[in-house]
C-alpha cells in the first residue's frame, strides 16, 4: 500500500496507518506552521493536535542581545556597549593594572 501525501490524509487515524521518518515529520510541521522540534513521539503528538484543531505553535525564542541602541554613530562609538556598573568597571580596571604590572 502506497502512502499518500500528508495533505491528502483526512484524520489522525489515517495518518497513523503509515510510517513516517522524523525528518518527514519535521518537514510536515514546518510546512503547516506548527512546532517542529522534539522527539518523534513529540512530533506525532503535535500532528495529533493539528488534526484535532488544537495546533501547537512553535515557541518564540528570546533574544540574547541587549536592547541598547545607539542614537548617533561616530568614530569614537564603541563596538561593545559601555559598562555602566561601577563595581564591574572597577574590577576591570584592577585586572588591567595587574596585567600591565607583569610586563
Amino acid at each position: 500500500m502506497e502512502r499518500p501525501e500528508f495533505n491528502e490524509i483526512k484524520d489522525y487515524d489515517e495518518f497513523c496507518k503509515y510510517y513516517w521518518y522524523r525528518e518527514e515529520l519535521i518537514k510536515i510541521c514546518k510546512e503547516h506552521g506548527i512546532k517542529a522540534s522534539g522527539s518523534k513521539i513529540e512530533l506525532n503528538n503535535v500532528i495529533k493536535a493539528y488534526f484535532s484543531d488544537d495546533m501547537i505553535l512553535p515557541e518564540k525564542r528570546k533574544s540574547d542581545r541587549s536592547k541598547t541602541t545607539i542614537k548617533e554613530l561616530t568614530l569614537s562609538t564603541g563596538l561593545v556597549p559601555a559598562i555602566q556598573d561601577k563595581k564591574a568597571m572597577e574590577g576591570i580596571d584592577r585586572v588591567a593594572k595587574f596585567l600591565n604590572s607583569e610586563r
